[in-house]
């Protein structure tokens, strides 16, 4: 007799349209969607769908207590529960990267993610936009440039955080990979860009100005890594040098002299620019 009723009763589950969706109308058990990851709070259902690449319809708001379509549906297999473990393997598709390149979509999801204190677990995926669109890891981001953010604009660093994610969700910052001068030098200047940089130095559309006025700004740390800056080009009043391996020397006005009147040999010497023994920070970097 019980598995008779048993039987009746999951056929009738299986078969009658009973659950009330999102969209007003009544589907079957094993039509029906439950968001358990609070994402359908912050999107539209036509996304979710798309994002969760969902068949069926989504539980209605209206319905208060879940709990018991909840455990209807763990315990016959019937309808789908979307779970923070689908939310994890999901913004690993296409769909869902796709999506949040959008500076809009990325902020409603990251601040999905704030509420819902997941940020933490999640912060390792390739989820924050960048200033060129690209989606990174929070130890692959930098929040801004500090103070430094004008002088570094020859660089054109793009693994920035977007500006419209920044300016509206600050508390990102403090999840991302902070900027600090002497780190950055080693590992951006004189690793990541290094071969970009001297490119751009020998012709002409990185200004020797700019970089190693920035540079100078933090030459008399003790950090600063002087080795690695010197096998970068430089330039002097004779031409541009491909390292700083030879006898470079300030344009002092006894040298000047010296060499005006030939009285030094050709090739074997190159003179500054008179500003580099003028700025103190010049003069620091270049006596590294």
């Amino acid at each position: 007799a019980w598995e008779a009723f048993y039987k009746g009763y999951t056929k009738a589950l299986d078969e009658t349209e009973f659950i009330l969706s999102e969209s007003g109308k009544l589907v079957k058990l094993k039509d029906v969607c439950i968001d358990n990851t609070g994402f359908s709070k912050f999107v539209d259902s036509t996304t979710l769908k798309k994002l969760f690449n969902l068949q069926g319809e989504l539980l209605s708001n209206e319905i208060i207590d879940v709990n018991l379509i909840i455990s209807t549906v763990e315990e016959f297999g019937l309808g789908k529960i979307i779970k923070i473990t689908d939310l994890i393997q999901s913004i690993s598709n296409e769909n869902f990267k796709a999506w949040l390149t959008n500076p809009e979509n990325n902020i409603v999801f990251l601040r999905y993610l704030i509420d819902n204190r997941l940020l933490d677990l999640l912060a390792s995926n390739e989820l924050f936009l960048s200033k060129d669109l690209k989606l990174l890891k929070s130890n692959e981001i930098l929040s801004d440039l500090g103070s430094d953010y004008k002088e570094l604009v020859w660089l054109n660093f793009t693994r920035l955080l977007h500006p419209d994610i920044s300016s509206i969700l600050p508390e990102i910052s403090l999840q991302l990979k902070q900027y600090e001068p002497i780190s950055f030098i080693k590992e951006i200047i004189c690793k990541e860009k290094k071969v970009e940089i001297i490119a751009g130095l020998n012709d002409g559309t990185v200004s020797f100005d700019d970089f190693y006025c920035y540079l100078a700004k933090y030459a008399s740390n003790p950090l600063f890594p002087a080795t690695e800056i010197k096998q970068f080009p430089g330039k002097t009043l004779q031409g541009t040098l491909p390292d700083w391996s030879s006898q470079v020397y300030f344009n002092t006005s006894s040298i000047s002299k010296l060499s005006s009147q030939k009285a030094l040999p050709v090739g074997l010497y190159y003179l500054l620019d008179d500003n580099w023994s003028s700025n103190p920070n010049l003069k620091t970097l270049a006596e590294k």
